[in-house]
């Protein structure tokens, strides 16, 4: 009896510890309101809630829960050189789709934000010739 109240208790901790840590704090970084402008004066943003969700507006294409019909949350990996940031819509249905992109801190209220062409593979680095999926945005 002992043994399974040690056991649930230690369950209960190492959830907790798992969920944390896909939980963002509010001293994260990344989280707030990201602005700039792409190479064609385009205007786009980023906003980076605390609690995981992500919205991302570039001109006329909004990507929020409400247009993906779910959730759409963000994931960084801060191991990797450079960065690997994450958009991870779920639909209602569960289907999921991710967004890979590559982040860099210029400053800390200035990233450099990259994507793919195809929107399904991850760049493997920022260019300095070219500026075509490659955004870099200044914190509000």
């Amino acid at each position: 009896m002992k043994t399974k109240c040690v056991l649930q208790k230690v369950s209960a901790i190492v959830l907790t510890c798992f969920i944390c840590s896909w939980s963002h704090s509010a001293q994260d970084p990344l989280v707030g309101v990201w602005t700039g402008f792409d190479s064609s004066g385009e205007g786009a943003s980023m906003v980076f809630y605390a609690d995981g969700a992500v919205t991302f507006i570039q001109g006329d294409l909004v990507l929020d829960p409400k247009s993906v019909g779910g959730s759409l949350i963000w994931r960084i990996d801060r191991a990797k050189n450079p960065m690997h940031l994450d958009l991870i819509a779920t639909k209602a249905t569960g289907e999921t789709q991710t967004l890979p992109f590559i982040v860099r801190f210029i400053t800390d209220r200035k990233i450099q934000v990259k994507m793919a062409e195809d929107m399904k593979t991850r760049p493997v680095t920022f260019s300095e010739n070219e500026d075509s999926n490659q955004i870099v945005l200044d914190k509000e």
